[in-house]
Formats: structure tokens, sequence, C-alpha cells
């Protein structure tokens, strides 16, 4: 029974510094500066989004374990929950104002897992226009940009073995690298 708890303890440290890589990650000033996302609670919500599920698609494709993939998920709601109190929002309304960040996340995920399966970048730079750069025209070429970046992070993610990833031995790539 103690290795159970051991193990999850383990998985759960796991997945914290995961979180704290993606959060970390997103508040690089190149993506508000090259990359244009709004700097505010907004922007900030979708590059988080977007570098937690370029976490969770890594952990998929390297055959990593799925409670780790979870625990990485409960990190980002917990910690969502956590600024929407702190924010000052009354108590009533966190739930409900949660439940719709989540079922965000994930609408996001499963267009930003179409885009990059897609064959064109077309599909991954509607995705990121939607919600990155909310409103913006269709010659708009910050998503174009932000697009070559997800790209290349999503590659140099799928190279890493396993225990690296795991163990968030690595860093994401730099976002001015692909303005």
């Amino acid at each position: 029974m103690f290795n159970w708890l051991k193990n999850r303890a383990e998985k759960r440290r796991k997945a914290n510094n995961l979180y704290s890589l993606a959060a970390n990650h997103a508040r690089h000033p190149d993506f508000y500066l090259t990359h244009q996302v709004s700097d505010s609670i907004t922007g900030r919500y979708e590059l988080l989004c977007l570098h937690v599920y370029l976490l969770l698609e890594a952990l998929r494709s390297s055959g990593a374990d799925e409670e780790l993939s979870q625990m990485l998920t409960e990190i980002l709601v917990k910690e969502l929950e956590r600024a929407y109190r702190d924010s000052g929002f009354r108590d009533l309304a966190i739930p409900k104002n949660i439940k719709r960040l989540i079922a965000g996340f994930y609408e996001r995920a499963q267009a930003y897992r179409a885009g990059l399966k897609s064959a064109q970048s077309g599909e991954l730079v509607e995705a990121l226009n939607h919600y990155v750069y909310t409103g913006a025209t269709a010659v708009d070429n910050r998503a174009e940009s932000l697009a070559r970046y997800v790209i290349s992070a999503h590659n140099e993610l799928s190279t890493l073995n396993r225990p690296d990833l795991e163990n968030a031995n690595f860093a994401f790539i730099s976002p001015q690298l692909h303005p």
C-alpha cells in the first residue's frame, strides 16, 4: 500500500513540474511581443492551454502513464480555480466558470490536435485565429507565426524520451525563433 502512495506522490510531483514548466513558458515575453498575443488574462489563459495541450499530447504519444496526464489536467483545473478565487469572484460563480474554462480547454485541444494532424498548417492557423487571436481576420499573419512555433514545439517534444519528458528534464523551444 505504501508503494502505491509513494508512486502516486511521485507522479504528482512530476505533474506539478510539468505544469510549472508550461505555465512559466506561457509567460515568455516573446509571445506578447513577437507573436502579439494579447497581454491579458485571456491571452495568458490561451497560452497556458496551448502549452498544457502540447505536454499532454507529448505524454500521450510517448506512452506515458495516463494517470500522469490526468494529474496534469487536475493541476490545471486547480490553478484556474485558485486564480478565480484570488481575483475576487464570488464562490457561487466559480464552479460554473471553471466548468466553462475546462470545456474550452478540451475544445481547444481538439482543434489543435486536428490542426497538427492536418497535412497543411491552415487548420492550425484557423484554430489559433479563433482562440488566441479572437476576431482576427484571415489575412492576419500573427497566427501563422504562432502556428510555426506550435508545430516546432510539438515536433521537438515528440523527440524527447519518455523519462526526460515525464521528469520535465527539457525546456520548451524559444518562441522568438519562429516570428
